[in-house]
């Protein structure tokens, strides 16, 4: 915290510099160290309100800071550079940051007097335009008056002085703040990585029991499920579905080497009756469901996309006996339709993830990947929510999918061939935790991230 009471009033010592609401002094190892535990003396609005910088602040002053000046931009332009060029492991950085030379000095002080001298007189100057400073005491652009109680002028050189010491804090916790985002990252890429394997192990040949008799529901011309969509394809409503149909818009159409025929992955009679998927798709949704199972590898997107086409053109109207239970059926519709959305999110978070891994992160990057993480996350928690709404989510959910691949597969489906759960409700229960543990994190690190710029 900043001093103040009695000892804000001495006079300014060696290498110190004051205002009003105490003294600023050349941060030191101690102080990085605590900006690195989320317990820094200063917070970033602080430091820039004390160079009297004219901002455009959020409601709370937290989160991205922006400025209109272009001379004010130019010279964050050039600390991004600095902080580009600084060390990327944590210890390495508070050293680099520490005033701890021969004579008081960090290495930092080079950079700094570079971006005094060439930005000071042109935003500090006595005889320049000011207009992208506020005026002190005045509580203008809200500045707190007890963080800028004077106006600074370059040509003092007691204002030199506090210009260079805060340029000093804002480089580092602007620094520090970084590697805080990238260690977050890293964290989430792992947490990735542990679904995605949690995932393969939960669906890998060795891991799919074989089916009960249980697992076994009659086809489209002896099940009594419902017809709840006798008309035309219409889109899902659901606020999930909107909401993951939205981030996935303008991803390429993908040609599959199994998409032959015109008609459509399901065939059916004069009638219109469901009869299956054709010989193609479903080998290949076998293959997608049971890897191992055959050679095929389909393409996610393609086969996701003409599967839910089968459901809602052929499925939901093909169920001749579908009037004697639509409360079944519609148990299963849904299991079916939020699986299909599930595992689309399930790539995008893999082709996000894989995107990220291999790109460095510059400061210019952070704000973005929040941001993006943030929408994933809320896309992944109404996914879960959708899930947890049918059969609240148990193991229930998973024998409704698999009565759902039996209907969608029909008569292509011959008596010896067993569909056996794919333990979606593991895959969602893990989701979960992770968007728990997300949660607690954020709520120990809000303040931190907060800070980025």
């Amino acid at each position: 915290m900043v001093m103040e009471g009695p000892q804000a009033q001495e006079g300014p010592g060696e290498g110190e510099a004051e205002t009003d609401r105490g003294r600023v002094q050349p941060p030191t190892r101690k102080d990085w160290q605590d900006v690195m535990r989320s317990n820094a003396r200063f917070k970033m609005h602080e430091i820039i309100e004390r160079l009297g910088l004219r901002a455009n602040w959020s409601s709370n002053k937290r989160g991205r800071t922006n400025f209109d000046s272009p001379l004010v931009k130019e010279l964050v332009t050039d600390m991004s550079s600095v902080i580009a060029s600084l060390p990327k492991e944590n210890a390495e950085l508070i050293a680099y940051l520490s005033a701890d030379g021969p004579g008081g000095e960090s290495a930092l002080e080079n950079e700094v007097e570079e971006l005094v001298q060439k930005h000071g007189a042109a935003i500090w100057g006595r005889l320049g335009e000011r207009g992208h400073l506020v005026t002190a005491g005045e509580g203008e652009g809200e500045v707190d008056v007890g963080y800028y109680p004077r106006d600074l002028y370059y040509e003092e050189a007691e204002d030199r002085k506090l210009i260079r010491i805060l340029l000093h804090w804002w480089l580092g916790m602007k620094a520090c703040n970084a590697i805080v985002a990238r260690v977050r990252m890293a964290r989430e890429r792992k947490k990735r990585e542990e679904t995605k394997k949690a995932r393969a192990e939960g669906e890998s040949p060795q891991d799919i029991a074989p089916a009960m008799p249980g697992d076994r529901v009659a086809g489209p011309e002896h099940s009594a499920t419902p017809d709840l969509d006798p008309g035309p394809s219409k889109p899902s409503t659901s606020p999930a579905a909107q909401t993951v149909q939205q981030a996935f818009a303008g991803l390429g159409d993908l040609a599959a080497n199994f998409m032959v025929d015109d008609a459509g992955p399901y065939r059916t009679v004069a009638n219109g009756m469901g009869r299956g998927l054709d010989a193609d798709t479903l080998r290949a949704f076998r293959a997608y469901l049971y890897p191992g199972e055959n050679d095929m590898l389909p393409d996610e997107d393609t086969l996701l996309r003409r599967l839910e086409m089968a459901w809602r053109n052929g499925v939901r109207p093909g169920v001749r006996s579908s009037r004697e239970n639509p409360a079944l059926f519609a148990a299963i519709d849904g299991a079916f339709l939020t699986w299909l959305e599930l595992r689309r999110h399930l790539a995008e978070l893999l082709r996000v993830e894989k995107r990220w891994s291999e790109a460095e992160v510059s400061p210019h990057d952070v704000d973005g990947r929040i941001t993006q993480y943030r929408g994933l996350t809320r896309v992944t928690r109404e996914l879960v929510s959708s899930w947890e709404g049918i059969a609240g989510g148990s193991a229930a959910a998973d024998e409704l999918l698999v009565q759902a691949f039996v209907l969608l597969a029909g008569d292509s489906s011959v008596p010896t061939m067993s569909w056996a759960p794919v333990k979606a409700a593991h895959m969602v229960r893990q989701l979960a935790e992770t968007l728990q543990q997300d949660h607690d994190e954020e709520e120990q690190e809000a303040a931190r991230l907060m800070y980025v710029m």
